[in-house]
């Protein structure tokens, strides 16, 4: 079975390049937030509205528990915050096969900067590059640790990430047959 994680800042690439890679798999793609969305019933930025930070927290490790209970391989696209909640960490690092997705400051401001209002964690009035540097300080510690590769995404294509990806797989797959033989 393998369930692969991508982990990593919002604006890293997670969502788009779990898709190629899914694809490129042939396996589900499985977007965190749109599950929330589709279990909660209502919107991420109304989880924050309503419930602030840690109703969301609590729905994120709801549904990453459901998603890691099931033995259907899949590549999921978590959420930037998903690793600032212990039990999340706990399945990231226990149960699935995760790659961080790093991507520097100028990269992660330059994706970010168009859509800025539609993520609540950006809406703290402080400028957009201090508030990436400060998310970036505050859970490098937990991407490295629930991590089995990091994977730079700056300056990089999709497919090139993509393609670096499926290498890593492929090859781990095979060496886990060779050690159960």
């Amino acid at each position: 079975m393998a369930r692969i994680a991508l982990v990593g800042m919002m604006g890293s690439g997670k969502s788009t390049v779990g898709r190629s890679l899914a694809e490129r798999l042939g396996y589900p793609f499985v977007d965190l937030d749109a599950a929330i969305e589709a279990e909660s019933g209502v919107s991420i930025p109304r989880i924050f509205a309503t419930g602030g930070e840690a109703a969301f927290r609590a729905w994120e490790e709801r549904v990453l528990r459901a998603l890691t209970g099931t033995s259907q391989d899949m590549v999921l696209a978590t959420g930037g915050g998903v690793v600032v909640t212990p039990g999340c960490r706990d399945l990231l690092r226990g149960q699935w096969r995760t790659v961080w997705l790093f991507a520097g400051v100028d990269t992660l401001v330059e994706r970010l900067q168009p859509e800025m209002q539609a993520r609540p964690m950006l809406q703290t009035g402080e400028p957009l590059a201090q508030r990436v540097r400060a998310l970036i300080a505050a859970r490098q510690a937990w991407y490295e640790a629930v991590a089995e590769w990091t994977v730079s995404v700056d300056g990089r294509s999709v497919e090139e990430i993509v393609r670096e990806l499926a290498v890593r797989f492929a090859g781990a797959s095979a060496d886990a047959e060779d050690a159960g033989r």
